[in-house]
């Protein structure tokens, strides 16, 4: 019997706040030139969290992909290498050039690969959350089983400092 590879939508978020619109840029060309039909989300200045610095741009992108979740993990790696990321031991707060996080996997709930399936960020933070709406249109959380669009409307907001800004990237590639 063959192997059938199977097509999982994915979810990434990015972030950054060191030379943060050349990173962005940079890092959503390469998305656009290495996968098909890559949808981007609007684009957010939001204040740094958990620590004081910089404020960061972030944004999400979704695309169908036959590629597992380690080949994602190592693309998501490499794009932060090449945005010249060192990771610190300070703690999970800190300015960075690039963060490139997945965020879900198709459908998948639970464990691989030493990340837990949606990742809570998408629950939790207002940064994650807004952008993965922008993008998701009808798409469900495969846990609650509910619309991002309707998870970000209900999200308190309260702490949130989020501004969306024009998009930046066709200007920096």
């Amino acid at each position: 019997m063959a192997n059938v590879k199977q097509s999982n939508k994915v979810y990434f978020s990015l972030g950054s706040n060191i030379d943060a619109g050349q990173h962005i840029a940079r890092a959503v060309n390469s998305f656009l030139q290495d996968f098909d039909d890559v949808l981007v989300s609007n684009l957010y200045r939001c204040s740094a969290v958990g620590f004081k610095g910089d404020d960061f741009l972030n944004l999400a992108v979704a695309f169908q992909t036959e590629q597992n979740v380690v080949e994602l993990l190592d693309y998501a790696e490499h794009l932060e290498q090449q945005a010249g990321r060192i990771r610190v031991t300070r703690g999970r707060f800190d300015s960075r050039t690039l963060d490139v996080d997945l965020l879900m996997y198709g459908d998948f709930v639970g464990q691989q690969a030493g990340y837990q399936w949606p990742s809570e960020d998408i629950d939790t933070v207002a940064h994650v959350l807004c952008p993965v709406a922008d993008i998701a249109k009808d798409d469900v959380h495969p846990i609650s089983n509910r619309r991002f669009t309707s998870l970000w409307q209900e999200f308190d907001k309260g702490e949130a400092d989020m501004l969306q800004i024009p998009s930046i990237w066709d200007q920096c590639s």
